[in-house]
This record gives C-alpha cells, structure tokens and sequence, in this order.
C-alpha cells in the first residue's frame, strides 16, 4: 500500500516516541520535500532525531507532490508542508 503523509502525523508521533506505529502499520511513509523541511524544524531534540534516522532508513521518503493540493486548503495555507500531500507519482 502506497501512503502519503503530511507533517502533523509524522511530527506527533516522533514527539511522543511513537514513529515507529508508522512503520509497522505502512512499511513506507512517502512525503514531500515541504514535509521535510518542516520537520527538519521539530523543536523537540529526540523527535528530530527520530524523524532524520527514519529518512536515513529510508521507510520515510522524500518524493515529489504531484503538484495539485487538497480542494480544502485556503491559498494562505498553500506553502506548507500539509498543503502539498497528495498521492505518490
């Protein structure tokens, strides 16, 4: 199964030391490159960590958006991470 994700998931769940929930229940996590920048700005030391060693990994993947964004996000919303989540190439 090919999963997607925005920032909040991912970065709520390295917070509370769970990522790993992610792996077991999808294998492979693919985001896109404003994704990572975002979390590449967690203020929490163990979760950042968590995040760069699941990249490093490679069960989370850097791929890019298909460009379209989700009907619901407002155009001030449109630069972020969660606005440019959409399904893998």
């Amino acid at each position: 199964m090919l999963v997607a994700s925005d920032t909040s998931p991912i970065s709520n769940l390295a917070i509370i030391g769970r990522l790993d929930l992610l792996r077991t229940q999808f294998g492979e996590i693919w985001i896109p490159a404003a994704v990572e920048s975002e979390l590449g700005h967690l203020p929490h030391p163990l979760a950042l960590a968590s995040v760069r060693q699941a990249l490093r990994e490679g069960w989370i993947k850097v791929r890019a958006a298909s460009g379209q964004t989700h009907p619901a996000t407002s155009a001030r919303h449109a630069v972020s991470g969660n606005a440019t989540t959409n399904k893998p190439p």
